[in-house]
């Protein structure tokens, strides 16, 4: 049976990521985390969320190791050229699919270069989602579904797409996936997934009880926080008092707040974040290229 080691946040941001062009032009500009973020190693620079979850068999000495990735947005292939090649990553053996929004989807056509060129990659690249899902990219990505619909150049990412049904786990790579059905608005739903000691929701507005029911136990908990402010509130997205409260219902022992704006100033708000939740649980707030070792003790 795999276990997972290690979690790779390859994207911390909502759609339009951080830094803003509309705050990098003003003038004078005022924007702190804006500006901050155009630094080297900023942890205010925030792509599109996207996880990277690396797994080996602990039982079997010289397994290799998988790496699943939930969700390839708009900026993974900026994400992956400035992550990969930090981390000595290479292959992709499944992605992951929480919804069908831009900044989870469009980056679907940058894994031609895992497909085509990397012969230690899974290939044809399996990518799981739900029928919602599955259809949005059929529509905006007819090729990546029926080759047949490409140019005949033969350059399309090698993709199969395998059906997730909200109400069934499965497996991949010997670890097993429990979907999280949840809001994103009023009108669109989303998944979230529960594998092993985590669970991972990274755009989210209301959460069902009996979600609630299969997060239970989690001791990484990690959600999204659009906006700082403990008044502010968004119709399609948890902010920084709903994560908080719905973290008091599942009493993690750690927290990870994800899916920032550029309200959020890193190092500013994670400190105050500690000094304001007094909580049994550890607060963090991810950023791009965070690495978490998860203690297989719990």
């Amino acid at each position: 049976m795999a276990q997972i080691e290690e979690l790779i946040f390859l994207g911390s941001g909502t759609s339009e990521g951080v830094p803003r062009v509309s705050c990098l032009t003003e003038s004078p500009v005022t924007c702190k985390t804006c500006q901050d973020a155009v630094l080297a190693d900023s942890k205010n620079r925030r792509r599109n969320c996207s996880l990277l979850l690396r797994a080996f068999n602990r039982q079997l000495p010289g397994s290799e190791t998988h790496n699943i990735v939930i969700d390839v947005g708009k900026f993974f292939y900026e994400s992956a050229l400035v992550w990969f090649p930090k981390y000595h990553l290479r292959n992709i053996d499944a992605v992951l699919l929480t919804h069908d929004h831009a900044d989870h989807v469009n980056g679907l056509d940058d894994l031609r270069d895992f497909t085509l060129h990397m012969r230690d990659n899974c290939c044809p690249l399996p990518v799981y989602c739900d029928d919602q899902t599955f259809r949005r990219v059929k529509a905006s990505f007819p090729y990546l579904v029926d080759p047949s619909k490409g140019t005949g150049s033969g350059v399309t990412a090698k993709l199969v797409f395998c059906h997730i049904d909200p109400d069934k786990e499965f497996q991949i790579h010997g670890i097993t996936f429990t979907p999280l059905p949840v809001w994103h608005g009023p009108q669109n739903s989303a998944l979230g997934f529960r594998f092993g000691p985590v669970s991972y929701i990274p755009d989210v507005s209301a959460i069902p009880d009996s979600t609630l029911e299969k997060m239970k136990g989690s001791q990484y908990l990690i959600i999204d926080s659009l906006f700082p402010g403990k008044e502010v509130k968004h119709i399609s997205h948890f902010c920084e008092s709903q994560a908080l409260d719905f973290a008091k219902q599942i009493q993690p022992k750690f927290l990870y707040l994800t899916d920032f704006t550029h309200l959020w100033f890193h190092d500013v708000d994670e400190e105050r974040l500690r000094q304001e939740y007094q909580e049994s649980f550890d607060i963090y707030m991810a950023y791009d290229g965070l690495r978490v070792q998860l203690e297989t003790s719990i």
